[in-house]
């Protein structure tokens, strides 16, 4: 499908995370390859993607992994979703970055979400250039009861203790402290756009350069029960809705708890983020507590082409040729004779 939209086999492996260098580390995902090189993509995607949206318009697509991935890691599913697909073959015994990015985005939804309104129609590609972006700040506050590195605190009641009790060992089992030092956590903020724009920053305006899309906090030293960051990140998206919310908790150079969900489903207030394992279990009583606002911002970050457009404009004095202005002072001259 990559090579459908015209991508070159380099841009093909580096997304997919095939190539040596693209790939995708478990606690740093947004700092990957793949990921930079998807979300550089997204903001301004190839003309491919739009003739597959209105292929898919009318027409079912299932894209399927490439047959050398005997890890049975999952393919991207972003890519897909921007060209329309209705379904991405994955494999859901994985917990891993894909996994979690499908379930935020289906989570709640009973198994279905309605693609945005331009993949639905014969007419221009998704997405299209928008004036503002979307802001969700999100002002980190604390870390609630962080396990230790070798402690189990799985939460295996509510609404899926059906499914815990049917396979518990898809979802764990519990073990106590082993008496080790507390963790050293940091938490980071990254965003998976499916398509638009996308950026994450702890100042405003962005940066005229080096804008990422993900965010770490400072590292609270020996202390994952009760710690304090008070640091704020703000989310920028063109597409809040088709954007996904990473929030991971990293200690010891390992990601220990993570939380995924749509940016654009966040309300405002103090709010907490529900943290799970990396079976994908919740923690029984680990959270981050965090204040959500949320606003809109110019959007002066299109893409790299329109950029350049847009500093060479600024820097060129506008100018009005002879033929023009006279005729536009002729035009006044009638109106004011009228």
């Amino acid at each position: 499908m990559l090579e459908a939209v015209g991508l070159t086999r380099e841009e093909r492996d580096t997304i997919e995370g095939l190539s040596p260098g693209a790939r995708i580390d478990a606690a740093r995902s947004a700092s990957s390859a793949a990921h930079a090189a998807w979300t550089k993509l997204a903001a301004d995607p190839p003309g491919g993607f739009g003739r597959l949206q209105r292929l898919t318009a009318a027409n079912l697509l299932r894209p399927y992994p490439l047959g050398q991935r005997f890890s049975g890691a999952n393919m991207n599913p972003l890519p897909p979703w921007l060209a329309g697909a209705q379904y991405v073959a994955l494999n859901m015994t994985n917990v891993d970055v894909p996994a979690t990015l499908h379930h935020a985005l289906f989570n709640g939804t009973a198994g279905f979400v309605l693609k945005p309104q331009q993949m639905r129609d014969d007419g221009e590609a998704w997405p299209t250039l928008r004036e503002t972006l979307h802001r969700t700040t999100i002002d980190i506050l604390s870390l609630c009861s962080l396990p230790k590195i070798h402690e189990r605190r799985p939460l295996l009641t509510g609404r899926r203790a059906a499914c815990h009790d049917h396979v518990p060992e898809l979802s764990g089992t519990g073990a106590p402290p082993d008496g080790l030092e507390p963790c050293s956590p940091c938490i980071g903020v990254s965003l998976h756009p499916i398509g638009g724009f996308s950026a994450v920053s702890a100042t405003l305006p962005l940066p005229p350069e080096n804008v990422t899309t993900e965010y770490f906090t400072r590292t609270v030293s020996r202390n994952g029960l009760n710690a304090h960051f008070e640091e704020q990140a703000h989310c920028l998206a063109a597409e809040p809705h088709e954007t996904l919310l990473r929030m991971s908790v990293v200690a010891e150079g390992q990601q220990v708890a993570f939380e995924t969900c749509v940016l654009g489903r966040l309300r405002c207030g103090f709010r907490v983020f529900r943290l799970r394992s990396s079976l994908g279990t919740r923690i029984d009583l680990c959270y981050v507590f965090v204040r959500i606002t949320v606003g809109h911002e110019v959007h002066e970050w299109q893409n790299a082409t329109q950029l350049r457009l847009e500093k060479r404009r600024r820097s060129t004095p506008p100018t009005f040729s002879a033929p023009t202005r006279s005729r536009q002072l002729g035009e006044e001259a009638v109106t004011m004779s009228m």
